[in-house]
């Protein structure tokens, strides 16, 4: 079974956990996450703080695991100096679905596929 590791304050979509169901080709166990990320004015305080969040979510996910969710450029430069081979960073991609849209709501996104970092 893989482990997934959902980084965000959304939940994940039906449509993106189906996807992501396809790619993986396994069962799978999906953990949510809401994680922020620093990005302050001190930057070598953040990267040092977004090192070990990354750390702490390369453990949760386990070797065959996959992390995914949409990451600020601060969580990814701290992805470049903390690699780990057997774990996937995934990101969804979506588009503007105004078919979708209620109203006078805000235009919805739909998910499209599934990016990997």
């Amino acid at each position: 079974m893989s482990k997934i590791i959902w980084c965000s304050r959304h939940e994940m979509t039906a449509e993106q956990l189906a996807d992501l169901r396809r790619e993986i080709g396994a069962e799978m166990a999906v953990e949510c996450r809401n994680i922020t990320w620093a990005a302050t004015t001190d930057s070598a305080t953040d990267a040092v703080r977004n090192r070990a969040e990354l750390a702490l979510l390369y453990t949760a996910a386990g070797r065959g695991g996959v992390i995914a969710g949409v990451f600020p450029p601060v969580a990814l430069e701290a992805r470049k100096r903390g690699k780990r081979t057997g774990i996937r960073i995934a990101s969804p991609v979506s588009r503007q679905a105004p078919e979708l849209r209620v109203g006078d709501g805000p235009i919805p996104f739909a998910h499209v596929r599934w990016a990997g970092l």
